[in-house]
């Protein structure tokens, strides 16, 4: 089909047909065009093995006004609509950008907030127990202007919810959001599911070390043999003028949780590209992802096993978003996953046996908060050892005075300002002089 990539698959079909059928039979039962094959058979190795190619077909016809008009706005308004963005360039050009060229100011528009945008909201997927838990939360319903009798009827929904099932009840509040509003919302609801759930609630890298160890160890025994190498390097036969591919190449969305899935293995990425799809790189230790040929995002990569789905995912990925949501940390489905080290683990489970589960979630928050964004890590683990030796909570304000940067004070300058009759003195001693 015109436009589609051809598969590993069908180019290894290809070749089992063209044992015994000439090359049109065999294209035709792989599902590619004669053309195509004539290029298979004159490539080395298989389409993920080719290295990908970026290029403009045509000039960019934002170019001229894209970094000078564009780009300020973006920063100034992130959430900009691009239509808005059009529709300011066509008032400011005429005739100059046509609706026509909707679509490519969209994928440009797209492209920055990815490569340069602000952080997305992280959706955070939570696993619960049956009766477990049961949520209440209040819906301003305004904007859907209900009338009742031709009369706006502005008022609140009350919302019950149990997390296992996702049964849910509603029920119409005339006044405000009230604790009589709650009250009854929740009784009705608890009384109509014929129970009550157990808690409610309301809205009120060590490898790569061993890597850099292993290659200064070779280095230091190389400088020993550096005479013999000089030699023996002149004998050396040329290397080819570009190196084989020692990856594969797959593709991956980012979802709303912020993660990608490659190989039954679950990444996490930075929050600006949810909702991209990734052009991802497998190599034997790294997966490097590509945005519209832009390497976007690198990580480690992980396995998994026939009992266990590989992980890997990293902390700093979801700090900002745990932060504004901290109690999401209790019930997170790969909350596990986030613990840079065992001394984070274990501190919390000692906060959730000492603290209210809301205390509990922020706390811990904070400290990966703090390893995170002020790279003390080892160092915090180290302390944390030591709080749970001695029976001890961390506290998290003592450990950010201790551990986070410090911003200098800015020295208090304080100006006199002369009397007038001083400058009068000097004219006098100008004028004896």
């Amino acid at each position: 089909m015109s436009g589609s990539r051809i598969t590993d698959q069908q180019v290894r079909l290809y070749m089992n047909h063209r044992k015994h059928h000439p090359q049109k039979l065999a294209a035709a039962k792989s599902g590619m065009s004669e053309r195509t094959a004539r290029r298979v058979e004159h490539e080395a190795g298989l389409p993920s093995q080719q290295p990908r190619r970026y290029w403009r077909s045509r000039p960019d016809p934002f170019a001229g006004v894209w970094e000078s008009e564009v780009v300020p706005l973006l920063r100034a308004a992130p959430k900009l609509k691009a239509i808005t963005l059009l529709r300011k360039l066509q008032e400011d050009h005429p005739e100059r950008f046509p609706d026509s060229m909707r679509r490519t100011f969209e994928r440009h528009v797209s492209q920055w907030r990815a490569l340069e945008g602000p952080n997305q909201e992280v959706f955070f997927p939570q696993t619960y127990q049956p009766g477990a838990r049961g949520l209440s939360d209040f819906t301003h319903m305004d904007k859907l202007c209900v009338t009742i009798g031709g009369i706006p009827l502005n008022h609140l929904l009350y919302h019950f919810v149990l997390a296992f099932s996702r049964w849910e009840y509603a029920s119409v509040v005339d006044g405000g959001e009230s604790f009589q509003a709650l009250a009854t919302g929740l009784q009705n609801a608890l009384w109509q599911a014929g129970g009550c759930p157990r808690e409610h609630r309301s809205d009120s890298l060590s490898a790569a070390a061993y890597d850099e160890f292993v290659r200064g160890v070779v280095m230091r025994r190389n400088r020993r043999n550096a005479a013999a190498f000089q030699i023996e390097r002149e004998h050396l036969l040329d290397l080819p003028e570009h190196r084989t591919t020692d990856f594969t190449e797959e593709e991956a969305r980012v979802t709303r949780c912020g993660t990608f899935t490659v190989r039954c293995v679950l990444y996490s990425a930075p929050s600006r590209l949810i909702g991209h799809r990734l052009k991802v790189r497998l190599y034997s230790d790294r997966l490097d992802c590509y945005l519209s040929g832009a390497l976007v995002h690198s990580t480690a990569r992980a396995t998994h096993t026939s009992k266990r789905r590989g992980r890997g995912i990293d902390y700093r990925h979801f700090i900002d978003s745990l932060k504004r949501k901290p109690q999401a940390f209790k019930g997170l489905a790969f909350r596990d996953d986030l613990f840079p080290r065992e001394a984070y683990r274990r501190t919390s489970e000692r906060l959730e046996e000492a603290l209210t589960p809301r205390s509990a979630c922020k706390t811990m928050v904070g400290l990966l908060e703090l390893a995170g964004n002020h790279g003390v890590e080892a160092q915090l683990a180290q302390r944390l050892d030591a709080l749970l030796e001695l029976g001890e909570l961390p506290d998290l304000k003592a450990l950010f005075a201790e551990f986070a940067p410090r911003q200098a004070e800015c020295p208090v300058v304080v100006v006199e300002m002369p009397s007038a009759a001083l400058y009068d003195t000097l004219l006098n001693e100008e004028v004896l002089a």
